[in-house]
């Protein structure tokens, strides 16, 4: 019996050391939560919205605008159609769709309109210049009621706030209720990712910076706040990007980007930056070029939204393993 013990005793000895190293799928799980894998395809996308997060509140927007000009006949941001409605829609893609071109009947400024619905709601619209459409005018009452533009030129001015998104073309107006745009939720094989982001993207220095918050959720429940930050220059060429630092005067929170596409957050850091606006950012390209500027309002609410969802589902154990 002392001789069985004792073989049993060496054979643990010498197999305890072969299972230190990790094994394989231990390895690829932090590499994934580093960088997205190339060629690496979602399983699903589905659109949804934040407000169903807390529970529906019915509030409903009008349009950003001081005077009517036709703006007071717009179905308002919110509003569920139902359906009898007698809107032709068109589907986008899932549970997105949007109206056909209607028009409007004070045509002075804007001639028609387009909707946008995410599940029968709306959250934007598109409206055409009309017989009397004044771009500097129209964009002169917007500064009066947004106080200044997030971006502005001769092509398209960005304006926002921590209820509306409008963006100005040279004939066409989009404006975006932030509280009723849809959040996208992307699944990956093990792995979520939850966003919201309105369409709007920084100009700046001959570079267009595409910023997305999202917080990742695998299985588990593990929730992490996350970023992403791509850099192209007005040829559309990607550039590099080395390091995002975001600040609100009172915080500064500096993230070395290195090669991956995924810069994750503490949610401390977050929590101090959206409790003053604004937040500034500054990127660094791997040339050492700089790219400096202000988040916009609709930027700092997807920073915002997306600490929200995080805060309120990081201990809720109800979504433990749902629809996994």
């Amino acid at each position: 019996m002392k001789h069985i013990v004792l073989i049993i005793l060496l054979c643990v000895v010498f197999i305890a050391p072969a299972q230190q190293p990790r094994l394989p799928v231990v390895d690829a799980y932090l590499e994934e939560t580093g960088g997205v894998v190339a060629g690496e395809r979602p399983d699903s996308v589905w659109v949804s919205f934040l407000e169903k997060t807390y529970g529906r509140t019915g509030l409903l927007l009008n349009f950003p605008e001081v005077d009517d000009r036709g703006t007071k006949e717009l179905i308002p941001f919110g509003f569920r159609l139902s359906e009898w409605s007698e809107i032709p829609l068109v589907p986008v893609h899932d549970n997105l769709c949007q109206s056909g071109r209607l028009p409007l009947f004070n045509r002075s400024m804007f001639s028609s309109v387009r909707y946008m619905l995410c599940d029968s709601t709306v959250y934007g619209v598109s409206l055409l210049g009309g017989e009397h459409w004044d771009r500097a005018r129209f964009i002169a009452r917007l500064k009066a009621y947004f106080k200044y533009a997030d971006m502005e030129s001769d092509t398209v001015s960005l304006f926002s706030d921590c209820d509306y998104l409008v963006k100005v073309g040279r004939n066409e107006v989009e404006a975006y209720a932030l509280l009723h745009y849809p959040g996208v939720a992307v699944s990956y094989p093990g792995v979520k990712l939850y966003g919201w982001n309105a369409p709007q993207r920084i100009d700046i220095d001959a570079h267009h910076v595409d910023l997305k918050f999202y917080v990742q959720e695998t299985k588990e429940n593990n929730l992490q706040i996350a970023f992403r930050c791509h850099v192209s220059d007005a040829n559309g060429a990607e550039r590099t990007v080395k390091e995002v630092c975001l600040s609100n005067g009172r915080v500064r929170v500096a993230c070395q980007v290195q090669s991956e596409e995924r810069v994750f957050l503490m949610p401390n850091q977050v929590k101090d930056l959206v409790e003053d606006n604004p937040v500034h950012l500054l990127i660094v390209s791997d040339n050492g070029q700089t790219i400096t500027c202000q988040m916009s309002y609709a930027q700092f609410m997807s920073l915002k939204m997306t600490y929200e969802y995080f805060r309120w589902n990081v201990t809720n154990y109800k979504v433990k393993y749902k629809n996994w």
